[in-house]
């Protein structure tokens, strides 16, 4: 959550065994048409997908941004 306790990143997690498929992510697109974060983290615990909404559309960014940056 943010400052102003609004829903801030969205994190789904999978059993290992589970494949981090297009399905898994479109899940997580779903959830977020609702809550509206930038952040959506995608885990099975062995792979992480991390993602930041823009004007664009979604792109897969390599780290985990930390709490201001996720702010900004």
């Amino acid at each position: 959550y943010d400052r102003q306790a609004r829903p801030l990143v969205v994190v789904e997690c999978k059993r290992p065994e589970v494949e981090l498929t297009q399905d898994v992510l479109d899940q997580a697109v779903r959830y977020n048409m609702v809550l509206d974060v930038k952040y959506m983290i995608i885990t099975n615990g062995t792979r992480t997908y991390i993602c930041r909404k823009g004007e664009m559309g979604y792109r897969f960014i390599d780290y985990v941004p930390v709490y201001e940056q996720m702010l900004g």
